[in-house]
């Protein structure tokens, strides 16, 4: 199935060819277990154990995040990469339950259900947040730490709860729209983030993810990767 997935992302005939880099799926990992190649944010300690935990549905095991405890807990993986040599990337996310009244623009009420950092920097707190919101709507670009970390919403609102959805982001492009310049020539990743929680709130958030990748597009006349 993750075979399936990733092959559905090439789409053939147009004037592009993606070159596809996983960086995580799950289907290597055990269910009921914390992801491997995961850790938690500094600061965060073991309680992010008991919020993300892989599951399996149908023979495809993903990733689980469920907070009711107001927990709030951030889990990282690498690897890093330039972002100009792939700057697209790509998951799948599920909104499980989303926290009443959350609105990410404010921070008394600063909660999602589902969220993907790409991290610039992890300790200059400096990169962009993906959410979906339970409040504001497709597009929202917000300044959570002007000049440092933005957030742009993905999905809003219930009526697609339960229901897997597809993202295809260009860092490059969402870079510029938030921070309102071109991106440094050398701007890396660090690696990914996520994020489920509803400790503003006081509130149950939760999410599934699957199928993480990086991409890299080039255009017809390119060289061919070398197998």
């Amino acid at each position: 199935m993750k075979k399936t997935i990733l092959a559905c992302l090439l789409v053939a005939g147009t004037a592009f060819a993606q070159q596809i880099i996983g960086i995580t799926s799950f289907s290597s990992d055990t269910v009921g277990d914390f992801p491997k190649g995961w850790r938690n944010w500094p600061g965060f300690g073991d309680k992010v154990h008991e919020v993300y935990r892989v599951k399996e549905e149908g023979g495809n095991k993903f990733l689980s995040a469920d907070d009711s405890k107001d927990y709030s807990g951030q889990i990282f993986r690498g690897p890093a990469w330039y972002i100009k040599d792939h700057p697209l990337v790509t998951w799948r996310w599920r909104a499980q339950a989303l926290p009443p009244g959350a609105n990410e623009s404010s921070g008394a009420t600063n909660d999602s259900a589902c969220g993907v950092y790409i991290m610039f920097s992890q300790f200059r707190q400096y990169g962009i947040k993906y959410v979906w919101s339970s409040t504001l709507p497709v597009g929202t670009i917000h300044a959570k730490i002007p000049g440092k970390m933005y957030f742009i919403v993905l999905d809003s609102g219930k009526s697609n709860v339960g229901k897997w959805r597809s993202h295809t982001v260009n860092i490059l492009e969402d870079y510029k729209k938030a921070f309102g310049s071109e991106p440094p020539s050398d701007l890396q990743s660090q690696g990914i983030g996520i994020l489920t929680d509803g400790n503003a709130v006081h509130a149950r958030a939760a999410c599934d993810y699957d199928d993480f990748a990086r991409m890299k597009v080039k255009t017809p006349d390119a060289a061919p990767a070398t197998k």
